[in-house]
């Protein structure tokens, strides 16, 4: 049975999520992850990739995200806090960031038991669905820390894209391209519906009606 503090715990958390703001900017961070990844691919000299891969990938990653969260703050003071008001919250507990990271490294070694049992190109061929079903997982937590359906529907569409990617076996990077996109699109379309309903059932409230007695 859940105490009044858990409750209130999911609430606040919930409502980051409410305005849709976190998944549009998160997924414009993925999805430009796939548009690099295809453009590396069709306009550098194939010499070039994998280095333009291993630098270019991860700042854009580091930086997208210090950008994505300064720019969902600045959003919620102009779009969010002046509708429904403003919610402190915590930071991240140490454990939850310890989830993400045994996510990940269960990742890692499913991949690596899957090359030792079936060997590497059935491996690989496995990876965008293994991929899929590990990030799936990570999406799940997150509806289940939050409260909320949309992120349940979100891992299914993941798993959606990552068996499809195993089933197409498409070559490098193309498969990271399907991965991403179907990733940062699902998020930008949950985010854009969200952020929708939220605008529509929170009209700001009148100029000045905090000065009415």
């Amino acid at each position: 049975m859940k105490s009044p503090l858990d409750s209130m715990q999911k609430r606040t958390r919930r409502y980051w999520y409410e305005d849709g703001l976190s998944e549009l900017a998160g997924g414009s961070v993925i999805l430009l992850l796939a548009l690099l990844n295809l453009a590396i691919a069709r306009f550098s000299p194939p010499e070039w990739q994998g280095l333009l891969s291993a630098v270019v990938l991860p700042l854009v990653v580091i930086g997208g995200a210090v950008i994505a969260r300064a720019g969902v703050q600045r959003l919620k003071e102009r779009l969010t806090y002046p509708r429904t008001g403003l919610v402190i919250y915590p930071r991240p507990r140490p454990s939850r960031r310890f989830r993400t990271a045994g996510i990940a490294l269960g990742t890692a070694v499913t991949v690596a038991l899957l090359s030792s049992l079936l060997g590497a190109a059935q491996a690989e061929r496995l990876l965008p669905a293994v991929t899929g079903l590990f990030t799936a997982l990570l999406i799940v937590l997150i509806g289940i820390q939050v409260g909320l359906v949309r992120f349940y529907l979100l891992a299914v569409w993941q798993t959606v894209i990552g068996l499809l990617g195993s089933w197409l076996a498409l070559p490098q990077p193309f498969d990271l391209v399907l991965f991403f996109g179907g990733l940062g699109a699902g998020f930008l379309v949950s985010g854009a519906l969200t952020l929708i309903r939220y605008l529509r059932n929170n009209p700001l409230p009148p100029a000045g009606h905090e000065d009415q007695p």
